[in-house]
């Protein structure tokens, strides 16, 4: 599994990949939560987003209502551009797969920070949460995607 994760991690995780996503980020990340977001531990931040993902996929509805709440949100740079990220995909989606939506973007922003941070993507928490829960060939495809859903 770890060979496999950090195979398919580093075939997607390339610099376009990682322009593109950041370039989606920033629609939804102000600049000073985004620098913070780059100059925080990559290993940290990567285990605060699969948490938060995990959390919300496994049906606490209640955290999207805190994440949406920018008065809510304790100072984690981690949860903050989680909020930050829920807001804009409340913004620019409709219906009931928001709570999806979310989990995904959390996910792809913590393989962005492991792949930026010079991580091996085998220890990339969010990477295999993604393939463990919807299987390579949709992990591959939701990676590729990225952020794109935020523009």
């Amino acid at each position: 599994m770890r060979l496999a994760t950090r195979t398919e991690g580093l075939r997607i995780a390339t610099r376009d990949w990682r322009t593109a996503v950041a370039d989606g980020a920033r629609t939804a990340v102000d600049p000073e939560t985004w620098t913070a977001l780059l100059a925080a531990d990559p290993a940290t931040t990567c285990t605060r987003f699969a948490q938060l993902a995990r959390t919300l996929a496994d049906g606490d509805r209640q955290l999207i209502a805190r994440l949406l709440d920018p008065v809510v949100s304790p100072g984690v740079v981690a949860r903050v551009v989680a909020g930050q990220v829920t807001r804009r995909l409340f913004e620019v989606t409709s219906g009931a797969a928001h709570v999806e939506l979310v989990v995904s973007a959390l996910r792809v922003l913590g393989v962005y920070v492991c792949a930026t941070g010079d991580r091996d993507l085998a220890d990339c928490r969010c990477l295999r949460d993604m393939i463990d829960d919807k299987g390579l060939a949709v992990t591959k495809r939701a990676l590729q995607e990225g952020l794109s859903v935020l523009a």
